[in-house]
């Protein structure tokens, strides 16, 4: 663990959440999603103080018509994210989310930290079928963000009909 000014600090662990707000989402899928993110803050907050080597800092952008941040600072600190259920509405643009994803995912921008990062964790949630040109996006974050195409991607198909 490296140490500034004599003191043991941790790396950042960032978990950075896409979550699909879309119309097609609403209803049980919607539901879903808030039930899963109330589970994660539980189970994240356990494994925390089981894990003297990283600080938890989570991330979270919906994506319906555009994309915004849920965590509008950007990171913040694991003890002070509660989440809010969100609602569904819109279409399904993940392009527009995988661009802001790629300008936040920097250096410059949410990866600022004096005792480094460790890579992050990326977990999309969607029932799929994006309306937007999302493989033009793709493509340009898989080959020009490290730290996208370093992350740990988890995709989470919600609904049993999703589009995978």
């Amino acid at each position: 663990m490296p140490e500034v000014g004599g003191e043991l600090v941790k790396k950042v662990l960032p978990i950075i959440y896409v979550i699909d707000t879309s119309g097609s989402m609403d209803g049980d899928r919607i539901s879903t999603v808030n039930e899963a993110m109330h589970e994660c803050e539980e189970i994240l907050r356990e494994k925390s103080e089981e894990n003297p080597d990283s600080e938890i800092k989570i991330g979270a952008l919906k994506f319906s018509s555009g994309a915004q941040w849920i965590t509008k600072s950007g990171l913040v600190a694991l003890e002070d994210f509660y989440w809010n259920d969100v609602q569904a509405g819109g279409v399904t643009d993940l392009g527009a989310a995988l661009k802001e994803l790629d300008a936040k995912l920097s250096r410059s921008s949410f990866l600022v930290s004096e005792t480094g990062f460790c890579l992050p964790v990326i977990i999309f949630m969607s029932d799929g079928g994006p309306n937007d040109d999302w493989k033009k996006a793709h493509k340009h974050i898989c080959e020009n963000n490290r730290w996208f195409a370093s992350a740990r991607k988890i995709a989470i198909a919600i609904g049993d009909d999703a589009d995978k």
